[in-house]
């Protein structure tokens, strides 16, 4: 597995455009608001706050381990501070969270995934006030927490989580917000099982509707999964963030497009001085 991470970080970072390569408007305005925007939203604090507690708590919570597919748990004892390094969104990729659904101005947001709430604290923190959102996990632990956590950043958002696996509360959450503007696909990393929740959410799409898949190169069958969503006819346009695969559905984009995007600032000799642009 060591080796597959290395491999596959390796083979992104040599193929990696940034933003001045990028000239599809609908994929340079999502860089250009979401990946290289620094704006400091008051949220960020709040939740930088969360974190900070996450990180100091030693307490010990068991958890309920389901495994790829199975509706069967195994118990795990974790440190809340452990769970939260090992397995909570990243400050850099919670702040994309939280533009990409100010960005959207996400309506129907459906995250599959609550772990302890920071990710869904983001999201919720960009949620308008006729917005709802719709968070799944499947361990009661977790999900006390989560709530908890989401309560204290965003009290007024209309946001649900619910306790149970993704295959049995995905379509009944579906059902209710009707339409999706932004989907969360985290959680559950196992190749067909990723294919299956993609397949399920891209019915209750639109045309403006953006998907992310978190964790494509976690392992061989992520990314066989990652190539798969790809090539899904309605994909008109794919972004490669390696943590992240971010998936457009815009009918303007004729030709396809399939970016592997890093900063600007990661190679900064990409300024569009020596390189042509994609798409």
């Amino acid at each position: 597995m060591k080796f597959h991470a290395f491999s596959s970080a390796a083979r992104y970072a040599w193929s990696a455009n940034t933003i001045y390569d990028v000239h599809a408007p609908r994929a340079f305005s999502f860089l250009g608001e979401v990946v290289e925007d620094k704006r400091h939203f008051y949220a960020f604090d709040w939740i930088q706050e969360l974190r900070d507690g996450y990180a100091a708590d030693q307490s010990e919570i068991t958890l309920s381990d389901f495994g790829a597919g199975s509706r069967a748990a195994s118990a795990k004892t974790r440190k809340v501070s452990h769970i939260a390094r090992m397995s909570g969104s990243p400050k850099r990729f919670g702040e994309y969270l939280y533009k990409t659904a100010d960005w959207l101005k996400a309506k129907r947001i459906i995250e599959l995934g609550s772990n302890l709430g920071i990710g869904t604290s983001y999201l919720a923190a960009a949620l308008p006030s006729d917005g709802k959102l719709i968070s799944i996990d499947a361990d009661i632990n977790m999900l006390i927490r989560a709530k908890a956590a989401v309560k204290s950043i965003a009290p007024e958002a209309d946001a649900k989580l619910l306790l149970g696996t993704f295959v049995d509360q995905l379509q009944p959450a579906l059902n209710e917000l009707q339409t999706v503007d932004l989907a969360f696909i985290d959680g559950h990393h196992a190749e067909q099982a990723t294919k299956d929740y993609f397949a399920q959410i891209l019915k209750h799409c639109h045309a403006n509707s953006v998907i992310i898949l978190d964790d494509i190169h976690w392992s061989p069958g992520m990314e066989a999964a990652w190539e798969w969503v790809k090539a899904q006819p309605q994909v008109t346009c794919s972004i490669d963030l390696f943590r992240w695969g971010v998936v457009m559905l815009d009918p303007s984009i004729r030709i396809p497009q399939h970016l592997t995007i890093v900063p600007w600032l990661w190679k900064p000799w990409h300024m569009g001085f020596f390189s042509s642009r994609v798409g």
